[in-house]
């Protein structure tokens, strides 16, 4: 009897797991897990250890959420969201000297 349960219990595991392989193989799984679907990822930054802000779009808007351990607040609601260009953003003289310490080879100081 311990047998013929083990079975079907064994019998439901891999049909849940087949089922949930087709699933991410088929047209919805792949909407859902490249960000195409309905909800997109457009930006995140980091704020903290654990803390971000996110700009998530949604149809034709975009949510700016604060995403924490223990929830997610809605910020602000834009209409578009367009990325600033690599031209269009100004560079500090902390990003450069950080730029030039990063391509600097490790043996040479100064």
């Amino acid at each position: 009897m311990l047998l013929n349960i083990s079975g079907a219990l064994s019998l439901v595991v891999i049909t849940i797991v087949i089922a949930a392989l087709l699933l991410r193989r088929s047209r919805w799984g792949g909407a859902l897990s490249s960000g195409k679907g309905l909800l997109e990822i457009k930006h995140s930054f980091v704020l903290g250890q654990r803390e971000r802000v996110v700009i998530v779009g949604v149809a034709d808007r975009c949510l700016l959420l604060s995403v924490t351990p223990s929830g997610i607040t809605l910020l602000t609601e834009m209409d578009k969201y367009h990325a600033a260009d690599e031209e269009d953003v100004p560079t500090s003289n902390f990003q450069q000297m950080l730029l030039r310490s990063i391509t600097k080879k490790p043996g040479n100081r100064g």
